[in-house]
């Protein structure tokens, strides 16, 4: 499951990757170029770090991955058209 979000963030660390691809909707690929660690203030004014995120520079949008949120420690909760993750009781975005 991706989602979309609007953020500022900072780039802390590029890594150049070569033959690796992601699965993105009706079983199509895209692939990926690098692999960043990036910074962004949440809207609670905490900084997150989220490290490993794939840049696909076919896609106009940033994705979120929440199995790659997931597996770096976070959880996540949805109702509606709301999504909260959170990361030790702390709502993070």
């Amino acid at each position: 499951m991706f989602t979309t979000y609007q953020f500022q963030y900072k780039m802390f660390s590029y890594t150049l990757v070569q033959g690796r691809e992601i699965f993105i909707g009706n079983f199509a690929t895209s692939k990926v170029i690098g692999e960043i660690t990036i910074q962004f203030h949440s809207h609670d004014r905490c900084i997150t770090t989220l490290q490993d995120v794939h840049h696909v520079p076919e896609l106009r949008y940033n994705l979120i991955s929440f199995g790659a949120v997931y597996r770096e420690g976070f959880n996540f909760s949805s109702e509606g058209d709301l999504t909260e993750v959170f990361k030790d009781a702390h709502v993070k975005f």
